[in-house]
């Protein structure tokens, strides 16, 4: 009997270990640069629609007017934000953090028209998105329950970057997203700041 006993011990054991481990369910409050992203973004909405309190009416509306725009003439500035912009906004950020969310580079390797060869050019804050950091781990946690942002992370994961996909779903379907969830402003302002400045003689496959 005491080794039944001892054997059911170890069983239970065992199960307890396979729970879910801590760190596996991500929230906004596991990263402070993501509350910072959300009332950046805020900002720029409030001070668009100062007539509307409501915070998901106000981004609706705010939606409404610069998506179409950006998608006609492919310009994401029109969002408000720039590469001054962003870059100002980076460098707020902790480091560590802010790497949660994409790899952050500062030079960039391409093939220029202009003189024929691949060169390097200093680029601060040329960013790509990081599926193993926490921001994917949000979106992961968040597709258990929104359909939309399953396929917005399926397909990023997928994709290994923030896809033509996942820009074309958050321009063209951001009524899919209740804009009074942070995690859903969140999920748009990163994918808005992961557009890297255009660099005109860079080589287009």
């Amino acid at each position: 009997m005491p080794i039944f006993y001892s054997f059911c011990i170890l069983i239970l054991f065992f199960l307890n270990a396979c729970q879910e481990k801590p760190g596996d369910h991500i929230d906004m409050e596991d990263n402070s640069a993501f509350s910072a992203i959300v009332a950046f973004q805020d900002s720029i909405v409030n001070a668009n629609t100062p007539d509307i309190d409501v915070t998901d009416l106000a981004y609706l509306h705010f939606m409404d007017s610069v998506c179409p725009m950006i998608l006609s003439k492919g310009d994401f500035s029109q969002s408000g934000i720039n590469a001054i912009v962003r870059r100002q906004l980076f460098e707020k950020l902790p480091e560590n953090e802010l790497e949660e969310i994409f790899h952050v580079g500062d030079t960039i390797e391409y093939f220029s028209m202009d003189v024929k060869r691949r060169v390097k050019k200093y680029f601060p804050y040329y960013v790509t998105i990081n599926i193993n950091g926490q921001f994917a781990g949000l979106l992961e946690t968040m597709s258990d329950e929104h359909p939309f942002i399953s396929k917005y992370y399926t397909n990023m994961m997928e994709s290994g970057t923030i896809s033509p996909t996942c820009y074309g779903m958050v321009l063209r379907d951001y009524d899919q997203l209740d804009f009074s969830n942070p995690s859903h402003r969140l999920l748009y302002t990163v994918t808005i700041l992961s557009v890297n400045e255009t660099i005109k003689d860079r080589f287009v496959h």
